[in-house]
Protein backbone atom coordinates (compact mmCIF):
# COMPACT_ATOMS: atom_id res chain seq x y z
CA UNK A 1 0.00 0.00 0.00
CA UNK A 2 1.10 3.75 -0.19
CA UNK A 3 0.38 6.44 1.93
CA UNK A 4 0.71 9.98 1.50
CA UNK A 5 3.24 11.65 4.07
CA UNK A 6 4.11 14.90 4.42
CA UNK A 7 8.29 15.60 5.04
CA UNK A 8 9.78 18.53 6.16
CA UNK A 9 11.19 20.29 3.21
CA UNK A 10 13.64 23.07 3.31
CA UNK A 11 14.11 25.88 0.46
CA UNK A 12 17.10 26.58 -0.44
CA UNK A 13 17.43 30.43 -2.17
CA UNK A 14 19.72 29.24 -5.31
CA UNK A 15 17.33 26.96 -6.34
CA UNK A 16 13.93 29.17 -6.10
CA UNK A 17 16.45 32.01 -7.86
CA UNK A 18 17.46 29.03 -10.70
CA UNK A 19 13.95 28.53 -11.29
CA UNK A 20 12.50 31.96 -11.37
CA UNK A 21 14.66 33.25 -13.46
CA UNK A 22 14.31 30.38 -16.45
CA UNK A 23 10.41 31.20 -16.28
CA UNK A 24 10.97 35.31 -16.48
CA UNK A 25 10.95 35.44 -19.86
CA UNK A 26 7.52 33.44 -20.36
CA UNK A 27 6.35 35.77 -17.79
CA UNK A 28 7.44 38.80 -19.91
CA UNK A 29 5.93 37.43 -23.21
CA UNK A 30 2.75 36.86 -21.69
CA UNK A 31 2.94 40.65 -19.50
CA UNK A 32 4.19 42.42 -22.39
CA UNK A 33 0.82 41.76 -24.40
CA UNK A 34 -1.01 44.00 -21.64
CA UNK A 35 1.61 46.66 -21.76
CA UNK A 36 1.49 46.60 -25.55
CA UNK A 37 -2.26 47.21 -25.27
CA UNK A 38 -2.22 50.01 -22.47
CA UNK A 39 0.13 51.63 -24.55
CA UNK A 40 -1.10 51.43 -27.90
CA UNK A 41 -4.60 52.17 -26.47
CA UNK A 42 -3.24 55.68 -25.13
CA UNK A 43 -1.67 56.71 -28.20
CA UNK A 44 -4.44 55.76 -30.21
CA UNK A 45 -6.78 57.57 -28.19
CA UNK A 46 -4.72 60.91 -28.85
CA UNK A 47 -4.22 60.19 -32.57
CA UNK A 48 -7.64 58.69 -33.76
CA UNK A 49 -10.01 59.14 -30.67
CA UNK A 50 -12.35 56.84 -29.28
CA UNK A 51 -13.40 54.97 -32.63
CA UNK A 52 -9.44 54.18 -33.09
CA UNK A 53 -9.57 52.38 -29.77
CA UNK A 54 -12.60 50.54 -30.58
CA UNK A 55 -10.85 49.46 -34.07
CA UNK A 56 -8.02 48.55 -31.94
CA UNK A 57 -9.93 46.36 -29.69
CA UNK A 58 -10.38 44.48 -32.72
CA UNK A 59 -6.88 43.69 -33.39
CA UNK A 60 -5.95 43.23 -29.41
CA UNK A 61 -8.40 40.12 -29.30
CA UNK A 62 -7.52 38.94 -32.47
CA UNK A 63 -3.73 39.23 -31.33
CA UNK A 64 -4.45 37.31 -28.07
CA UNK A 65 -5.48 34.17 -29.99
CA UNK A 66 -1.77 34.83 -32.03
CA UNK A 67 0.05 35.02 -29.00
CA UNK A 68 -1.66 32.00 -27.39
CA UNK A 69 -0.74 29.75 -30.57
CA UNK A 70 2.82 31.03 -30.53
CA UNK A 71 2.83 30.51 -26.80
CA UNK A 72 1.35 26.93 -27.45
CA UNK A 73 4.48 25.81 -29.85
CA UNK A 74 7.23 27.37 -27.14
CA UNK A 75 5.96 25.46 -24.01
CA UNK A 76 5.22 22.18 -26.76
CA UNK A 77 8.77 22.09 -28.10
CA UNK A 78 10.98 23.24 -25.04
CA UNK A 79 9.94 20.51 -22.76
CA UNK A 80 11.85 18.55 -25.50
CA UNK A 81 14.96 20.91 -25.74
CA UNK A 82 15.04 20.73 -21.89
CA UNK A 83 15.57 16.80 -22.09
CA UNK A 84 17.95 16.26 -25.20
CA UNK A 85 19.69 19.29 -23.94
CA UNK A 86 20.19 17.08 -20.24
CA UNK A 87 21.10 14.04 -22.21
CA UNK A 88 23.78 16.09 -24.50
CA UNK A 89 22.05 15.19 -27.95
CA UNK A 90 22.79 17.79 -29.80
CA UNK A 91 21.43 16.22 -33.06
CA UNK A 92 17.89 15.63 -31.53
CA UNK A 93 18.23 19.17 -30.18
CA UNK A 94 18.78 20.83 -33.76
CA UNK A 95 16.22 18.25 -35.50
CA UNK A 96 13.28 19.60 -32.34
CA UNK A 97 14.49 23.49 -33.07
CA UNK A 98 14.53 23.13 -37.05
CA UNK A 99 10.67 21.71 -36.92
CA UNK A 100 9.97 23.91 -34.30
CA UNK A 101 11.21 27.64 -36.37
CA UNK A 102 9.26 25.73 -39.41
CA UNK A 103 6.17 25.48 -37.44
CA UNK A 104 6.24 29.12 -35.92
CA UNK A 105 7.49 30.19 -40.02
CA UNK A 106 4.55 28.70 -41.30
CA UNK A 107 1.86 29.64 -38.74
CA UNK A 108 3.51 33.38 -39.30
CA UNK A 109 2.89 33.27 -42.70
CA UNK A 110 -0.86 31.90 -42.29
CA UNK A 111 -1.82 34.15 -39.68
CA UNK A 112 -0.40 36.82 -41.94
CA UNK A 113 -2.51 35.47 -44.81
CA UNK A 114 -5.70 35.80 -43.01
CA UNK A 115 -5.27 39.28 -41.83
CA UNK A 116 -4.78 40.03 -45.80
CA UNK A 117 -7.43 38.07 -47.43
CA UNK A 118 -10.03 37.76 -44.59
CA UNK A 119 -9.67 40.79 -42.61
CA UNK A 120 -13.67 41.66 -43.52
CA UNK A 121 -14.78 38.30 -42.00
CA UNK A 122 -12.62 39.29 -38.84
CA UNK A 123 -13.89 42.56 -38.37
CA UNK A 124 -17.72 41.23 -39.11
CA UNK A 125 -17.10 39.18 -36.05
CA UNK A 126 -16.59 42.21 -33.36
CA UNK A 127 -18.53 45.22 -35.75
CA UNK A 128 -22.22 43.79 -34.84
CA UNK A 129 -23.34 47.23 -35.60
CA UNK A 130 -21.83 47.88 -38.69
CA UNK A 131 -20.09 50.76 -38.21
CA UNK A 132 -18.18 52.13 -41.12
CA UNK A 133 -15.85 54.06 -39.79
CA UNK A 134 -14.80 51.23 -37.48
CA UNK A 135 -14.32 48.89 -39.99
CA UNK A 136 -12.29 50.99 -42.16
CA UNK A 137 -10.02 52.41 -39.28
CA UNK A 138 -9.38 48.19 -38.55
CA UNK A 139 -8.98 47.24 -42.07
CA UNK A 140 -6.26 49.40 -42.46
CA UNK A 141 -4.69 48.27 -39.31
CA UNK A 142 -4.70 44.77 -39.47
CA UNK A 143 -2.57 43.81 -42.48
CA UNK A 144 0.17 46.36 -41.16
CA UNK A 145 -0.32 44.68 -37.78
CA UNK A 146 -0.46 41.17 -38.95
CA UNK A 147 2.82 41.93 -40.76
CA UNK A 148 4.79 41.59 -37.36
CA UNK A 149 3.74 38.22 -36.75
CA UNK A 150 6.32 37.08 -40.02
CA UNK A 151 8.74 38.04 -36.75
CA UNK A 152 6.48 37.09 -33.36
CA UNK A 153 6.77 32.78 -34.10
CA UNK A 154 10.82 33.05 -34.67
CA UNK A 155 10.82 35.10 -32.06
CA UNK A 156 9.17 33.30 -29.30
CA UNK A 157 10.93 29.87 -30.65
CA UNK A 158 14.59 31.38 -29.82
CA UNK A 159 13.15 33.14 -26.54
CA UNK A 160 12.05 29.55 -25.13
CA UNK A 161 14.67 27.20 -27.00
CA UNK A 162 17.22 29.84 -24.57
CA UNK A 163 15.41 29.32 -21.30
CA UNK A 164 15.13 25.34 -22.75
CA UNK A 165 19.01 25.65 -22.56
CA UNK A 166 19.53 27.32 -19.58
CA UNK A 167 20.75 30.65 -20.66
CA UNK A 168 17.88 32.63 -18.60
CA UNK A 169 19.50 35.67 -18.77
CA UNK A 170 19.79 35.69 -22.72
CA UNK A 171 16.24 34.65 -22.80
CA UNK A 172 15.16 37.26 -20.51
CA UNK A 173 16.85 39.76 -22.08
CA UNK A 174 14.34 39.21 -25.62
CA UNK A 175 11.44 39.39 -23.92
CA UNK A 176 12.01 42.39 -22.16
CA UNK A 177 13.28 43.95 -24.89
CA UNK A 178 10.53 42.86 -27.30
CA UNK A 179 7.84 43.24 -24.76
CA UNK A 180 8.73 46.93 -22.92
CA UNK A 181 12.05 48.60 -23.82
CA UNK A 182 11.94 48.16 -27.90
CA UNK A 183 8.16 49.16 -27.72
CA UNK A 184 7.99 52.33 -25.60
CA UNK A 185 10.52 54.64 -27.86
CA UNK A 186 9.25 52.58 -31.28
CA UNK A 187 5.99 53.48 -30.65
CA UNK A 188 6.39 57.29 -29.49
CA UNK A 189 8.47 58.06 -33.00
CA UNK A 190 6.25 56.19 -35.32
CA UNK A 191 3.22 57.70 -33.62
CA UNK A 192 4.84 61.43 -34.15
CA UNK A 193 5.96 60.57 -37.77
CA UNK A 194 2.99 58.41 -39.06
CA UNK A 195 0.31 59.00 -36.71
CA UNK A 196 -2.13 55.81 -37.12
CA UNK A 197 0.28 53.59 -39.59
CA UNK A 198 2.65 54.72 -37.56
CA UNK A 199 1.21 53.27 -34.41
CA UNK A 200 0.24 50.01 -36.67
CA UNK A 201 3.75 49.10 -37.93
CA UNK A 202 5.16 49.92 -34.58
CA UNK A 203 5.17 45.94 -33.30
CA UNK A 204 6.66 45.20 -36.66
CA UNK A 205 9.81 47.27 -36.07
CA UNK A 206 9.73 46.05 -32.59
CA UNK A 207 9.68 42.14 -33.76
CA UNK A 208 12.31 43.65 -36.72
CA UNK A 209 15.06 44.66 -34.28
CA UNK A 210 14.14 41.75 -31.82
CA UNK A 211 14.50 39.05 -34.55
CA UNK A 212 18.18 40.40 -35.29
CA UNK A 213 19.68 40.05 -31.87
CA UNK A 214 17.80 36.62 -31.36
CA UNK A 215 18.91 35.26 -35.23
CA UNK A 216 22.54 35.92 -33.47
CA UNK A 217 22.25 34.30 -30.28
CA UNK A 218 20.47 31.26 -31.41
CA UNK A 219 23.50 31.04 -33.70
CA UNK A 220 25.98 31.09 -31.26
CA UNK A 221 24.34 29.34 -28.86
CA UNK A 222 23.54 25.96 -31.39
CA UNK A 223 27.08 26.72 -32.15
CA UNK A 224 28.45 25.98 -28.87
CA UNK A 225 26.17 22.60 -28.73
CA UNK A 226 28.84 21.08 -31.23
Amino acid sequence: DHHLQFRKVSLKFEQLKAIASLGFSSFFNEFSSAVVMFLFNIMILQVVGTIGVAAYGIIANLNIIVIALFTGIGQGFQPLISYYYGQRKAKEIKQVLKLALITAVCLSVMIFLIGIFMQDALIRIFNSDSNVQLATIASQGIPLYFASFLLTGVNFVVIYFLAAINQARASLRLSALRGIVFIIPVLLVMSLWFELVGIWLTLLVVEAMTCVLAVYLLKKSVERLN
